[in-house]
């Protein structure tokens, strides 16, 4: 029976972490893109934002989220407490 090699592994892991790590970088980045365009047309046409995205999520049927659900890339993005309230469920 062949053994694993234990250096392998670990050089795997930490590619795994890395990749994971630059995944989540360019979601929050991507994600507080979507964020700030949206606040900065919704004031720019005299709309509230936060009222205004629970309103779109109800006329659209949008899914609401499933855990796990990271609320410090959430917030790292941009979103505020009610938000994020908002998108786990709490209303």
């Amino acid at each position: 029976m062949a053994t694993q090699d234990s250096s392998h592994t670990s050089s795997a892991t930490e590619q795994s972490r890395t990749c994971r790590s630059l995944i989540l970088r360019d979601e929050v980045g991507h994600v507080a893109i979507g964020n700030r365009w949206f606040h900065y047309l919704c004031k720019e046409r005299g709309l509230d934002g936060s009222q205004l995205y629970p309103q779109l999520v109800k006329q659209y049927d949008a899914p609401r989220m499933k855990p796990p659900f990271n609320e410090a890339a959430r917030k790292a993005a941009g979103f505020t407490d009610d938000k994020i309230a908002f998108l786990l469920g709490v209303d």
